[in-house]
């Protein structure tokens, strides 16, 4: 939260924490176990509420340099446990308090200690901790898996879709971007949008093998010609796989493929 474009050349004083909740940031972007692309054109994180505070507890809270008798401080507890090298799967750890924040006292107090006294700190709270994997997920809520984790859910990466394009009528084409990373070709934002389109429409088509990724693992939908073009709207797929997952019967959002199909894909790759 270092943007400063103020007059005075005070970054903190320009943007400070209170200011957050209703101020949009220039450059990138930060949140509660947030997960985000590479550039930070697209940020997701997490948002709690303890039936207290007059905000949602969107950001870690802390204390500027002239507001901390030590300096800057970040005034929470927060872990990163685990996580692979690729972020398929990552778990993290925080610790909210149930009453209502101490936004004021932790500044009025930390304001009035010198900087020989020790640092008013928070002590307790609820634990709460984030998980992000793969499809289904390990605990048993909402009957052994949970319909909201799979990394492939159309509603989300549609609307990821249409944001790419919206940037790209402002941008043009001359802004580009790597994709995929790593790989030192560049593609404009129109490009990634097409190429994600393709993706998702993927998850439908007969590959290679003659084998359409949302069947997964079921041999009676990839070979028995009855079933093989009676192709199922799932509720959300396998991130690894393309497997579909959850209910099948998902035309309201998982309907929306058609759309891509006849925005972005057209004729000439089979669609």
């Amino acid at each position: 939260m270092r943007e400063d474009y103020g007059a005075e050349g005070n970054p903190w004083g320009y943007f400070p924490h209170d200011h957050a909740r209703s101020r949009a940031y220039r450059w990138s972007e930060d949140g509660l176990a947030g997960i985000c692309d590479e550039p930070q054109v697209l940020c997701f994180a997490l948002a709690l509420w303890n039936g207290r505070d007059p905000i949602l507890k969107e950001r870690l809270f802390g204390l500027t340099g002239e507001e901390g008798n030590h300096g800057e401080d970040v005034k929470e507890y927060w872990w990163y446990l685990d996580s692979t090298p690729t972020h398929s799967f990552m778990r993290w750890r925080y610790v909210y308090p149930q009453g209502a924040f101490p936004y004021d006292r932790l500044v009025g107090e930390s304001r009035r200690r010198s900087r020989v006294d020790p640092e008013f700190e928070l002590i307790g709270g609820m634990t709460a901790r984030v998980d992000y994997e793969p499809a289904e997920s390990r605990t048993g809520m909402f009957a052994g898996n949970s319909n909201w984790r799979g990394p492939v859910w159309f509603p989300v990466n549609y609307l990821a879709i249409e944001a790419l394009e919206v940037f790209h009528r402002y941008l043009g084409d001359e802004f580009r971007v790597e994709m995929p990373t790593g790989s030192g070709r560049t593609a404009t934002l129109e490009e990634i949008a097409n190429e994600l389109a393709w993706r998702l429409v993927g998850l439908f088509l007969n590959d290679a093998a003659g084998r359409r990724p949302v069947f997964g693992q079921t041999d009676k939908f990839q070979t028995d010609p009855a079933w093989h073009d009676m192709i199922p709207f799932h509720e959300y797929f396998h991130g690894d796989t393309g497997a579909g997952l959850g209910a099948s019967h998902q035309t309201g959002w998982t309907g929306l493929v058609v759309d891509l199909i006849l925005r972005h894909c057209g004729a000439s790759k089979g669609a």
